[in-house]
């Protein structure tokens, strides 16, 4: 992978778990609000995974952010 987009995925894995920790929700109570699976949010968490559109849309409504937030 390379080393630009590898950055993106850490960076945005920091932020989310930075905001869920600041809403004092676990991973688990995030996904489930989310209807996410806990390890695909630990997976973007450790940015091993990338969003679609639609996991940050739902991430941002259970986090009660704006999309751009993220970035």
């Amino acid at each position: 992978m390379d080393l630009d987009i590898k950055n993106i995925h850490l960076n945005f894995g920091k932020k989310l778990r930075g905001i869920r920790i600041s809403k004092n929700l676990t991973q688990q109570q995030l996904a489930f609000e989310a209807g996410l699976n806990k390890n695909y949010v630990s997976m973007l968490e450790i940015g091993q995974n990338s969003p679609t559109l639609t996991v940050l849309y739902k991430l941002s409504l259970v986090l009660d952010i704006d999309i751009k937030d993220f970035f």
